[in-house]
């Protein structure tokens, strides 16, 4: 049996108390595909890097922290015009498989961009 496709998000995190963060369009995605779209978010990703994997995050609590813009009409919206949400690791923790990545290189995250 073929698997289902999927659409990954994928963040990373330098620690473990920065929020995650989606714009209205990935949020959108993410309700409109269900299943289909997953999370997976690397925590500590500056010292020792967990994969947390999110089947279905539409289940988190996201939470609104910045409306979009109102735009005139017929303007079209660009990615600082879209709105913001947002969701702690603690709840991807708790819905989410850990993945440890211990064979990982040494340097393998110098380059990742890993929100404080």
């Amino acid at each position: 049996m073929a698997a289902s496709p999927r659409l990954i998000e994928v963040k990373g995190r330098g620690g473990r108390s920065t929020s995650v963060s989606l714009l209205d369009r990935q949020r959108e995605a993410m309700l409109d595909l269900g299943p289909h779209w997953w999370l997976y978010v690397v925590l500590d990703c500056r010292t020792t890097p967990v994969l947390v994997v999110v089947r279905e995050p539409r289940r988190l609590p996201w939470e609104l922290i910045t409306p979009a813009r109102d735009l005139p009409e017929g303007q079209s919206r660009g990615v600082s015009d879209e709105g913001v949400w947002h969701t702690m690791p603690r709840d991807m923790l708790a819905l989410g498989e850990q993945i440890g990545l211990p064979n990982l290189p040494p340097n393998a995250m110098d380059d990742a961009v890993c929100w404080p």
